[in-house]
């Protein structure tokens, strides 16, 4: 009896597990301008929701966009809870890739609410809600 449970341990034990490096960017500005937030569910790092209040160079003011990092088969989606909604997400593209920029003109710092979804186009699982200032 116990040799079969040691020797059920040594398989387990001796099987691997394969996992791809993904580089995980902390929380900061990946640009002038633009604030970045990591995206994770259960866990499991899928990619970055970024925010531009205002306009700088070729990034747009009061902007939203989603970056899938991680080539995994899922996406990410994020829409704000305004009643402009920008609405932006990397379904059907290969990582790593960013959605555009999903824009609009909101009140000078009001605190707006992006909602972030990760999946496909056609099943997608709230992750978190994050909060910027336009």
């Amino acid at each position: 009896m116990t040799k079969r449970i040691i020797g059920r341990l040594s398989c387990v034990a001796a099987a691997t597990i394969v996992v791809s490096a993904v580089a995980i960017p902390a929380n900061a500005e990946a640009a002038p301008g633009i604030v970045s937030k990591n995206v994770y569910r259960n866990g499991h790092y899928f990619g970055t929701v970024e925010w531009s209040a205002d306009p700088n160079g070729s990034n747009p003011g009061d902007a939203l966009r989603v970056c899938d990092y991680n080539a995994d088969g899922a996406g990410l989606s994020a829409q704000l809870n305004q009643a402009d909604k920008h609405s932006v997400d990397t379904f059907g593209h290969g990582s790593p890739y960013c959605s555009g920029w999903g824009t609009g003109n909101l009140p000078e710092g009001a605190s707006v609410i992006a909602s972030v979804f990760t999946g496909n186009s056609e099943i997608s699982i709230w992750s978190g809600d994050f909060t910027f200032t336009a």
